[in-house]
């Protein structure tokens, strides 16, 4: 998933593992950041497309999340091309050295880091 979320896509609900951060309330229009799982940095941002609510009558299917930047984007671009860590690769992302399944791409949605007054964070 990340691959495709690299490439600019938006994020399809299908390649979102529903853990405990996607079990709570949250609206359309919401902010939050994608992580891929066991990788503490988030590959991009973005605002909710449905709320929980017709995400779980519809069974994780369709549009999830509407990407506004990620990792290589223009914006990384001009901040200065950091490389969050060793788990951020050109195309893909993967979890951080020493955490979980190197050969996996599992991707996950959370909000954004608490301190940041609900902005999207510039990465």
């Amino acid at each position: 998933v990340s691959q495709y979320v690299l490439g600019g896509a938006d994020l399809m609900l299908p390649g979102v593992i529903a853990d405990d951060r996607l079990s709570g309330t949250f609206t359309a229009g919401q902010k939050r950041c994608i992580f891929v799982r066991d990788n503490s940095m988030p590959i991009a941002v973005g605002e909710m497309v449905a709320g929980s609510a017709d995400i779980k009558k519809n069974g994780l299917k369709g549009k999830g999340l509407k990407v506004v930047h990620f990792y290589r984007d223009s914006l990384w671009e001009l901040g200065g091309k950091l490389t969050p860590n060793d788990g951020f690769k050109e195309q893909y992302v993967l979890p951080e050295a020493g955490h979980g399944d190197l050969d996996g791409d599992y991707t996950e949605v959370a909000e954004p880091a608490e301190g940041d007054g609900g902005q999207s964070p510039s990465t």
